[in-house]
């Protein structure tokens, strides 16, 4: 099923140029690593999308792994600490994951594939086309911190934001982008079980669930703005 990779990457392409277009004004840290991890998405959904019309192509199976498997969270959940965090926290996170991003994408690049496994895609996840190996923990870990900073930066800014400012949209809106991330992580985790029949279904949920909370939290940033300079 292509629909719902294409879905994936147009929601990932419209919430990374608004993230960019953001980071253009404002130079933010968080920003910019949000926009990578969005390109990376975009990336991953169209090379899984071209893997499945060039007839399962192993080159494009990769990139698909590599951008959307291994990186993407951990580059998402860095942004989320550079904003909730110091700078110099975020720059330790940063590079550890570096470290570990060039580490697991050579394992990747070299971990042997099956082809069986490779020419039964159609449309699933892809689990267990890339054979087991050292890559796999370092992917474990990159996805588990990622999606951790994530959920814990928007549920503590969603509190923090009701509590100092009363912003019930603000809140609202950082929860949903806690969910959306609960809902990407929970379609990899039941990919990686072997549970991924719905796996693209679910990713685009995800993903047009975390785009809507972001727009709830811009909506409400922008108000408040606004608002402060008509007092």
């Amino acid at each position: 099923m292509i629909v719902y990779p294409i879905v994936v990457a147009i929601v990932s392409l419209l919430f990374g140029l608004q993230v960019g277009a953001q980071y253009s004004r404002r130079h933010r840290p968080y920003q910019a690593l949000w926009t990578v991890s969005l390109a990376m998405s975009f990336i991953a959904s169209v090379a899984y999308a071209i893997t499945l019309a060039t007839n399962n192509s192993p080159v494009w199976f990769r990139i698909y792994y590599l951008f959307g498997g291994l990186l993407m969270p951990a580059y998402m959940g860095t942004g989320s600490l550079y904003l909730y965090y110091s700078k110099r926290t975020g720059n330790i996170a940063l590079a550890l994951v570096l470290l570990l991003s060039v580490l697991g994408a050579v394992l990747l690049a070299v971990a042997p594939i099956d082809a069986q496994a490779l020419a039964a895609l159609d449309g699933g996840p892809g689990t267990g086309v890339i054979k087991p190996g050292a890559w796999l923990p370092v992917l474990i870990v990159l996805n588990t911190y990622g999606l951790a900073a994530v959920v814990w930066v928007a549920l503590a800014s969603g509190w923090r934001a009701a509590r100092r400012t009363g912003s019930g949209s603000m809140a609202s809106g950082n929860v949903l982008l806690a969910l959306g991330a609960i809902i990407l992580g929970a379609a990899g985790t039941a990919a990686r079980l072997g549970s991924g029949g719905y796996f693209w279904l679910v990713m685009a949920l995800g993903w047009l669930v975390t785009y809507a909370g972001f727009q709830v939290i811009d909506r409400s940033y922008a108000r408040g703005r606004v608002a402060g300079q008509k007092t």
